[in-house]
């Protein structure tokens, strides 16, 4: 399912079977909400969809991705701290600043606070501000970076599309899916889908007008 972190309606969905990664039909389904005209800005998935190619067709649709980075696949090196920041001679972390768009670069400046009391403060080996293009590497390099309070908050929105997932579980009944062949099954499922949509809508309107009355 894809689901807006706003209004947790259901903005596209597409069924597989369980032997699909859900990884493989991550893309064809962030070009099924595009198409019907939804532009979302942010894409949040787990670390089950920290693929290269998901960030690649993310980028491609005009889409930030922020996705759990899998840290099975690839280890930090010395030069960057956990989240990719790049780090001082003594291995403490750059900050993130901003990113130039121009460029498509993220800016770290060095750490003022560890700065003050550096032993090597006056010997001129530390760069004040370090540019990263993104294009470097899109599962290390978001925006906002990894490890800042914007790009986690960002993520703890991914929790929209968990609940709705229960929701549609244990109020709808779509983990008692009781029919044989996959075309009884995706009519059945699309036909709850669409009924959690319509009631939703249905609950806001009468929701609305009642505060117009007041």
């Amino acid at each position: 399912l894809a689901v807006s972190t706003t209004t947790q309606y259901i903005v596209g969905s597409l069924l597989s079977s369980a032997f699909v990664s859900d990884s493989s039909i991550a893309i064809p389904l962030l070009r099924k909400v595009t198409a019907i005209g939804s532009n979302p800005r942010y894409i949040m998935m787990d670390k089950g969809y920290d693929v290269t190619a998901i960030y690649q067709a993310s980028h491609q649709l005009k889409i930030e991705p922020i996705i759990d980075f899998n840290r099975r696949r690839e280890m930090t090196g010395g030069d960057v701290n956990e989240h990719f920041h790049p780090t001082c001679f003594l291995e403490y972390p750059y900050k993130y600043d901003s990113v130039d768009k121009r460029y498509g670069a993220l800016k770290f400046t060095c750490p003022q606070d560890k700065c003050q009391t550096c032993p090597l403060r006056d010997e001129n080996l530390c760069q004040k501000v370090i540019k990263i293009k993104q294009s470097t590497n899109l599962r290390k390099y978001a925006v906002p970076a990894r490890g800042t309070h914007a790009w986690k908050n960002l993520y703890n929105l991914r929790s929209a599309v968990e609940r709705v997932n229960g929701y549609l579980k244990n109020r709808y009944q779509l983990s008692n899916v009781r029919f044989n062949g996959g075309k009884a099954t995706a009519t059945h499922i699309n036909l709850i889908q669409l009924t959690y949509n319509a009631i939703k809508f249905a609950v806001e309107r009468l929701t609305q007008k009642q505060r117009m009355a007041v």
